[in-house]
Formats: C-alpha cells, sequence, structure tokens
C-alpha cells in the first residue's frame, strides 16, 4: 500500500472518530430529551442544552451522521454513491432540521431564536 493510500485511509478513518464523537456527545448531553421522533409538546424535562458540541452546532447528532454517512461512501471511493449519499442524507435533514425547530421556537420561544440565530445547524446550507 502507498503512502498516499496510507495517509488517506488514516485521514478518513479520523474523520469518521470525530462524527462518531460529535453523534455520541449530543445523545449524551441531551439525555432523556433525545428521542428519534420530534416532540410536539414541551415535556417538563425538556431544557435546552446550549453547551458543549451544542455551542458549536445546533444539531450535532445529525452533522454526525451526515458527516459519517458520507465518509463511509468517500472512503470506498465510490464517487457515485458518496453524491448520492450526499444528497439524500442532506435532503433528509434539510427537511426535518426546519420542522423540528418550528416547535424548539415554540417551545423555548426567545432563548431559541437567539441561540439559533448564533449556532449554525451543522449541515450545510441548512440555515
Amino acid at each position: 500500500m502507498s503512502l498516499m493510500k496510507h495517509v488517506f485511509v488514516i485521514d478518513t478513518l479520523q474523520q469518521q472518530l470525530i462524527a462518531l464523537m460529535c453523534h455520541t456527545s449530543s445523545l449524551s448531553l441531551s439525555g432523556q430529551a433525545f428521542t428519534h421522533l420530534i416532540k410536539h409538546y414541551h415535556q417538563e424535562n425538556h431544557k435546552l442544552v446550549t453547551h458543549g458540541v451544542y455551542q458549536f452546532v445546533r444539531h450535532p447528532g445529525y452533522s454526525g451522521f451526515f458527516i459519517w454517512a458520507v465518509g463511509t461512501q468517500f472512503m470506498l471511493c465510490n464517487p457515485l454513491s458518496t453524491v448520492a449519499f450526499a444528497i439524500v442524507v442532506w435532503r433528509f435533514f434539510a427537511l426535518r432540521i426546519p420542522y423540528e425547530e418550528f416547535y424548539l421556537r415554540q417551545f423555548f420561544g426567545s432563548e431559541y431564536e437567539d441561540y439559533a440565530r448564533r449556532v449554525p445547524s451543522g449541515i450545510p446550507f441548512v440555515k
């Protein structure tokens, strides 16, 4: 295996580890508030988390998954699959984030508005 292939594999694996850490830290910080289903009502224990990885991106779980999903295809060296995965996963989050944030704005009001203004979503081209 050439040096460039070793560098490529190590670099891609590092990227995958960063994506995994971003995703898992978001799960641990959000605690009981985390669910795969979007909440349509505010629960008493649901607090707005803005520290840890959430101070850098509003949706670190989504960011981590996006990077991981596209990165796995990139690692397979299949450009068509990489582009297709990027489009499909991006579209999913581009539709989900505004829907989810509609409820977060209802739950947390101006606190969430300020947070959303300061911190990017974590998905390219999704405000």
